[in-house]
């Protein structure tokens, strides 16, 4: 008779609206290993049937029998219990065979040594990465965001409705994994990214300076990128159930826990012979591990990592000369020369996610981004968690229509730097603007559809945190200009007045940025040329502006008419300090 366990698991699962993942953390295996369960490919220790049963309130009879159903508690607001039973009735012979599977199938575990497991991070979150100049993030309803440098379209994510999974970056570059098990890069090399779109059933990704890793749901792996060091000679590699990547390496483990490498790096011999452990991170002078008892060591060229207090360590990360670790409760530790920063981050609480950049540290609680270090790219909005205020949510969102953009307006908010806005857009739409106005292509949107739009303030000081996000549902009608016209006849004169856009600040602001909000207006002409004005941290920014100005009450057909001249100050040094990963 067939085995009826790889059913029962899969029908318990569903039932309470269980993921894998979720199932697979709570008995203490990787996703990839309580895959091979409900497909029958691998069979469970009597350890892992038991803490089963505790999940779903079962007995182990109920689980392991075959002439035995699995009772199914009714989901319902009143928490009542109910039967459901997966099947009923099973032959006389079917009933000896079932019971005689289950008492040796029982009987061979009760007898058999443990077998070691790659037991996943218990709190782990894979929402965050970081480059040395840009970050990506995945929010708790599984959209990505970015923020710091997009010099190559690398913060340019579109998803639609599919939820982000995971997320990662290179130098110049972010690789998403979706639910589905589809991957997408942005900025990364055209002919390299269109090799992900045969990547299927992908259950892990990882990055390193430039080539991408793709764990599949059969224990082997996808590379793509750079091959030059060998980081992708990962063919042979079987039953894998971890993944990372460094800067020219590649690094796994399988279930057994055996570490493989694949790539140049000082430290391969002593990757290789690391037992015993549970995840590793690799950075340019040093390795760092969690071990099985959860704390963390330092393999280095220089003076190691001061780790010895560290406990419950279920993520780590390594930036230049420092690492830093996050425990199951959110705390987080780090193993840094620079008092300042380490005060800083040791503040921190609530934390599910962490990385790091070559000089700066970054985490996220879910909802609120911290960081310490360098930010010379604005990957962060500076400052510890501390007693922050919350800003007040966006209010009062005005939405106008012509036939070429859809312009939105909404009040401004006081100590506020920045807005996400977002928007169910076919192929999705995100953006993060530092004005309170944006506009859209009037042909990404359909007629008479209703779209859902989330927006949030962001701080411009430390001392404030994130507004709520607020909700509103906008139904879009096409608009079709018709212009004034003289009748003789009966019919009535349809005339529509042009839409009024009033120009915001604009003095001061990122020259980018700057030409970025006047072609989205529709102005056409825009001619620009550096003062003799030194530019303040090296940022370049609007000096002075002439053919349009703050305040300016213009209708679409103006615009497009509009001759803009301005001027930009004049960066002095121009030589970047350090390597760009």
């Amino acid at each position: 008779m067939e085995n009826q366990l790889p059913q029962k698991l899969i029908t318990l699962r569903k039932h309470y609206n269980f993921s894998q993942a979720y199932v697979a953390n709570m008995i203490q295996v990787s996703p990839i290993e309580y895959m091979g369960f409900e497909n029958g490919r691998l069979m469970c220790n009597l350890k892992q049937l038991k803490l089963l049963c505790q999940l779903y309130e079962i007995s182990l009879d109920e689980l392991m029998r075959n002439d035995q159903d699995v009772t199914l508690k009714t989901l319902s607001m009143q928490h009542q219990e109910g039967k459901k039973h997966i099947k009923k009735g099973y032959i006389l012979i079917g009933l000896l065979l079932g019971l005689c599977l289950g008492v040796i199938y029982t009987s061979f575990f009760m007898h058999k040594p443990k077998k070691k497991v790659l037991v996943p991070m218990e709190t782990k979150v894979d929402v965050l990465s970081a480059s040395n100049r840009f970050i990506a993030y995945i929010d708790q309803k599984g959209m990505v965001f970015g923020q710091g440098d997009n010099n190559k379209g690398q913060l340019d994510f579109t998803s639609g409705d599919m939820k982000a999974r995971k997320v990662v970056t290179g130098v110049n570059y972010s690789v998403v994994l979706y639910e589905d098990g589809q991957v997408k890069a942005f900025g990364f090399s055209e002919d390299y990214a269109k090799e992900l779109d045969d990547w299927k059933d992908v259950v892990d990704i990882a990055s390193g300076d430039g080539h991408i890793v793709g764990l599949k749901q059969d224990g082997t792996l996808y590379c793509v990128g750079d091959r030059g060091g060998k980081q992708c000679k990962v063919d042979e590699w079987k039953d894998i159930t971890f993944i990372s990547a460094s800067r020219n390496s590649t690094v796994a483990m399988n279930r057994q826990g055996q570490v493989f490498y694949a790539g140049e790096s000082k430290f391969e011999k002593a990757t290789t012979a690391l037992k015993d452990i549970k995840q590793i991170a690799i950075g340019e002078n040093m390795v760092a591990v969690i071990k099985s008892d959860l704390t963390v060591e330092c393999l280095s060229q220089f003076n190691g990592c001061n780790s010895q207090e560290w406990k419950d360590i279920v993520d780590i990360a390594i930036g230049d000369g420092f690492v830093v670790a996050l425990n199951k409760h959110g705390s987080v530790f780090i193993s840094i020369a620079n008092v300042e920063i380490e005060k800083q981050v040791q503040a921190w609480s609530q934390i599910k996610a962490i990385d790091a950049g070559k000089d700066y540290i970054i985490a996220y609680d879910g909802i609120h981004l911290y960081g310490a270090g360098n930010n010379t790219y604005n990957q962060f909005i500076a400052g510890d968690q501390g007693n922050k205020t919350k800003l007040a949510s966006p209010e009062n969102l005005v939405v106008k229509e012509s036939s070429s953009q859809v312009f939105f307006t909404w009040d401004n908010v006081k100590n506020a730097s920045h807005y996400e806005f977002s928007i169910n857009l076919e192929g999705g739409y995100n953006a993060r603007v530092d004005q309170s106005q944006l506009a859209i292509d009037a042909a990404k949107f359909k007629d008479g559809q209703t779209y859902k739009i989330v927006l949030s303030a962001l701080p411009s000081d430390q001392q404030f945190y994130h507004s709520d996000e607020v909700i509103f549902n906008y139904t879009y009608f096409a608009k079709e200009e018709t212009l004034p016209t003289t009748t003789t006849s009966e019919d009535p004169v349809v005339i529509v007045v042009p839409i009024k856009y009033t120009i915001a600040p604009l003095i001061g602001k990122n020259k980018e940025k700057f030409e970025t909000y006047l072609t989205a207006l529709g102005v056409v002409n825009i001619t620009g040329s550096e003062s003799e004005e030194l530019c303040q941290d090296q940022e370049v920014k609007i000096v002075s502006v002439t053919g349009i100005h703050e305040g300016m009450e213009v209708s679409e057909e103006q615009l497009k008419n509009l001759v803009v001249e301005y001027t930009y100050c004049k960066i002095v040094n121009t030589e970047e300090s350090g390597s760009e990963r």
